[in-house]
């Protein structure tokens, strides 16, 4: 267990120097009021875009089916922590948690994680959940195949590059 925490790691730290030293495969995404953003790999095109009365949704698609959405609601109450991100899968018997985890981002805090896989769609996904101001925010992640390291590796990476900007 030990030794794949260590190949995770190291896939971690060799797909942020790549990702430093060549810009030309991510885009920035900025939030809809400009007060936070993040890195974005360009094999994701934008799909949907839908904004009303302090809710905010932005979806993205790449050419091997895989999802990327954003969801952010005006929400100054709830606490954020594993358990509202179990809840948020409820009790529905196609979503099976593979694990959680928790990403401590420099300038965000704590984003709290969970890998998933749905039965449904036999596909897999990484649901992050964080605050950021008085918002609350939403990313998912889903492909239809497994996660590899790799893979694993640039959305962390990409969770990593989150920034608060005002």
């Amino acid at each position: 267990m030990k030794r794949s925490l260590w190949v995770v790691l190291a896939l971690v730290i060799l797909v942020t120097f790549a990702g430093c030293a060549n810009n030309n495969t991510v885009f920035n995404y900025e939030s809809i009021d400009k007060e936070w953003s993040i890195e974005i790999s360009k094999e994701y095109k934008e799909d949907k875009e839908e904004s009303k009365d302090g809710f905010y949704y932005a979806s993205y698609r790449n050419e091997n089916g895989g999802l990327l959405s954003i969801h952010e609601i005006t929400d100054k109450d709830t606490v954020i922590n594993e358990e509202i991100l179990q809840a948020d899968l409820g009790e529905d018997e196609y979503l099976h948690t593979i694990r959680k985890e928790t990403l401590d981002v420099e300038g965000i805090g704590k984003v709290y994680g969970i890998l998933i896989k749905d039965l449904s769609t036999s596909g897999y996904m990484f649901y992050y959940k964080l605050r950021i101001n008085d918002k609350v925010v939403n990313i998912l992640v889903y492909k239809k195949t497994q996660f590899t390291l790799e893979e694993e590796a640039k959305v962390k990476n990409m969770i990593g590059s989150i920034k608060k900007l005002k």
